[in-house]
């Protein structure tokens, strides 16, 4: 049945494809909306319209995916003997934004909400369970830089204020002697604490060059106290910042981010190419590789490396 939801969703875009199929969504759009013009309710027409069309203000923010295949070297930490991770799974991302306001001391700035949220689905495995989501909601001001230069030329700064974390709990706190669960071999495991989070400040400036785009992001996270603290290695493995570029070469889009912490020597690189998928206008081909610590809050101290192939819906 898991395998048949991937066939039938990569069936739905190919079919997408075809160009008088395009059309006649169109055709359907616009016949849907004649069909309420006899709606005498102006404001309920405009919200009628607006949703046919999409208009509610939401817009892409990182790349929202689907990855039917995620290989990894090595396995999976497993906390529970119920689960079997296999190192191949699926990966998803789902990453929106909103404007909330434009200049509001008259700088061009704007301020933005925004959250992306991406899970690891071990699709392959029995019972197909989530091995991992991950939950970052954001606010953050955009200020418009207008600089040129024959080399590289700043066009924005942005500041937020962000949340991360993976929606579990603190397990440790349940009493050993009362609880249903004790297996042998999994008794200094299962009882540890999958909760991870992290609160931060961080500041982004964007460069260009053509159709090269630098951006450089630092970091700083807000300190917790040591009961409250999941985590507290995080940056040690995180790093206080990475390095981002984005090349655009004709319909091909090649990303690369790289940070490290230079006290720990730990850190992580990552690529990614996307290519529009069978002349698709909102679906592209995407591959991306992973090695290093930090791809998912769970395993931010394990070294992963990683290969992933499937399809994106926005770059």
């Amino acid at each position: 049945m898991r395998i048949l939801f991937l066939l039938l969703f990569i069936t739905a875009l190919w079919a997408d494809n075809n160009a008088s199929n395009r059309e006649l969504v169109h055709l359907q759009d616009k016949k849907f909306l004649r069909s309420i013009d006899d709606v005498n309710d102006t404001d309920a027409q405009n919200i009628i319209t607006k949703k046919v069309r999409g208009l509610f203000g939401l817009k892409p923010y990182r790349e929202n995916y689907l990855l039917p295949f995620a290989y990894r070297e090595g396995d999976y930490a497993s906390y529970t003997p119920s689960d079997k991770y296999t190192n191949i799974e699926a990966e998803l991302q789902i990453s929106l934004q909103y404007d909330a306001y434009t200049n509001l001391f008259g700088l061009d700035e704007t301020y933005t909400l925004a959250y992306t949220q991406k899970s690891m689905w071990q699709i392959y495995a029995d019972s197909a369970p989530f091995r991992e989501t991950n939950y970052n909601p954001e606010f953050f001001v955009s200020f418009p830089i207008y600089h040129s230069s024959d080399t590289l030329s700043m066009k924005m700064l942005r500041i937020s204020l962000s949340h991360q974390s993976n929606g579990q709990g603190d397990i440790t706190k349940l009493e050993r002697n009362s609880t249903p669960l004790s297996i042998e071999g999994y008794e200094d495991t299962w009882l540890q604490s999958r909760s991870r989070s992290w609160n931060y400040a961080s500041a982004m400036l964007v460069m260009q060059h053509k159709s090269l785009f630098l951006m450089l992001k630092g970091w700083y996270r807000f300190k917790e106290t040591p009961e409250n603290d999941d985590n507290p290695d995080l940056i040690d493995y995180l790093g206080h910042g990475e390095m981002m570029i984005y090349y655009l070469y004709r319909k091909s889009l090649i990303k690369a981010k790289w940070r490290q912490n230079f006290q720990t020597g730990y850190g992580a690189i990552e690529a990614s190419l996307s290519y529009p998928f069978a002349n698709q206008e909102n679906v592209y081909w995407y591959a991306k590789i992973f090695s290093g610590y930090g791809e998912t809050l769970i395993d931010y101290n394990n070294y992963i490396t990683k290969f992933a192939l499937g399809f994106s819906f926005s770059r």
